[in-house]
């Protein structure tokens, strides 16, 4: 996870790395492998919530307030819809 954490932020943030064929294509078996690994099915749910908050955070780092409101919903997401979704499983 931390290592496409990095070359996330590094493809988001140059662009040498984004017309870099090689690069792009370890980005992608990163994220093949991240998904296979760090899948809602196979893992707890709130795992993969944190996953996902932390690829949001290292592509859009944009302001104070879309990290409050990201985890805001976050946290909504995690108290309402979490238990809803473990019993109609």
């Amino acid at each position: 996870l931390l290592s496409l954490l990095i070359y996330t932020r590094w493809v988001v943030t140059s662009k040498r790395a984004r017309r870099s064929p090689v690069i792009l294509a370890t980005w992608l078996a990163l994220a093949l492998l991240n998904c296979v690994v760090n899948n809602p099915i196979s893992n707890p749910r709130y795992w993969f919530l944190t996953v996902m908050f932390s690829l949001l955070f290292t592509v859009f780092p944009r302001s104070a307030a879309m990290y409050r409101s990201a985890l805001s919903l976050g946290v909504v997401v995690a108290l309402v819809v979490f238990p809803f979704a473990d019993r109609f499983r």
